[in-house]
């Protein structure tokens, strides 16, 4: 009985520490996050999965709005931020007024939820002794 007294008393101590586990999951979080907006980005659509609007002259939309993306872990909040003309072509501010989102409002899109709960997920499974999947 002490033996089964001893793993549950582990077992307790491992669900009080699943806090812990979202920081050290923050920057695997912040990489799929990355990735997807990437992905977004080369897709040429909105958070969504919409197409953004065409450009006049028939080129490819913000076509090098990868490179103005930065997204990195602090604690366990993930930041995505745009910066110079492709942050005001997000907003709808850049000349024409066209606005391409490019980044999330208020909630996540279905595949970058997706993502970030597998690698919760994964992290949480790890850390509770069990594999995930």
């Amino acid at each position: 009985m002490a033996k089964g007294l001893a793993q549950l008393d582990a077992h307790i101590a491992r669900v009080e520490s699943l806090p812990r586990v979202l920081v050290s999951a923050a920057p695997e979080v912040a990489e799929v996050v990355e990735a997807e907006l990437l992905r977004q980005i080369s897709a040429g659509t909105d958070p969504e999965g919409r197409a953004w609007k065409a450009r006049e002259d028939g080129g490819r939309p913000l076509a090098t709005a990868g490179k103005a993306l930065a997204v990195v872990a602090i604690g366990t909040r993930v930041f995505a931020r745009l910066r110079g003309h492709i942050a005001r072509h997000h907003l709808g501010t850049a000349r024409g007024r066209v606005e391409r989102q490019i980044l999330p409002g208020k909630e996540l899109p279905k595949a970058m939820s997706k993502a970030v709960g597998e690698v919760l997920l994964e992290h949480a499974a790890n850390h509770m002794g069990g594999r995930h999947g």
